[in-house]
């Protein structure tokens, strides 16, 4: 997951829109996800193993935002889109951004976007 969001940022950033991040965000998980299963499949690796073992690659993400953008620790960019609000079944917009309001929205029964 993280490997696929700091791809939607790096892509997004540099195609400048949203479906341009979302395509490397895409193209970049699949990329990770073929490496683990390479491992699992080649090399007869456990896959909890190996998905153990991955958790240390993200962390390299420190040191692609200092190469890729000059940055450290939090990358943001004014000119970069956000994605369009979404809403479900023709209901009002959400307010707020809490977990509660989201798990609200999504009981059986009620309406809500996300």
């Amino acid at each position: 997951m993280l490997i696929g969001a700091f791809a939607a940022i790096a892509g997004t950033y540099t195609t400048g829109s949203v479906a341009g991040g979302v395509i490397v965000a895409l193209a970049g998980t699949m990329a990770f996800a073929a490496i683990l299963a390479f491992g699992a499949t080649w090399f007869r690796g456990d896959p909890i193993v190996i998905g153990i073992g991955s958790t240390c690659w993200p962390r390299a993400d420190r040191l692609l935002l200092r190469i890729l953008f000059g940055v450290s620790g939090t990358f943001t960019d004014p000119a970069m889109q956000d994605l369009p609000r979404i809403v479900l079944r023709g209901s009002p917009p959400c307010r707020g951004s809490t977990a509660s309001s989201v798990a609200t929205a999504w009981s059986p029964g009620r309406r809500g976007c996300w």
